[in-house]
């Protein structure tokens, strides 16, 4: 059950970066950032800090719990072997 509580999280924070992105589009900030507006950097920060903090969430909480949950994990995995034994499952590329 932790997983799902884990992947929960996970869609929250995925749900707010595409805010983030949503914003950032229908301002263009990728074409005309202006970094004396305060705003528009608070707004690039935001995603920034969100879209290393999912990563890093992902790789730390959601991967793990996937292996635990379908029975695959084994005590005291390296990160390399989580992404492996994800890969030989087919879950990541």
């Amino acid at each position: 059950m932790i997983f799902y509580k884990v992947l929960k999280k996970a869609k929250i924070i995925l749900n707010r970066l595409e805010n983030y992105t949503k914003e950032i589009k229908e301002k263009k900030l990728i074409e005309n950032l202006n970094i004396d507006n305060k705003e528009d950097i608070k707004l690039i920060d935001s995603f920034v800090y969100r879209f290393s903090f999912l990563q890093d969430y992902i790789g730390q909480n959601l991967f793990k719990n996937f292996l635990i949950e379908t029975g695959d994990y084994m005590e005291n995995m390296s990160f390399i072997d989580i992404l492996d034994k994800l890969e030989k499952i087919g879950i990541i590329e």
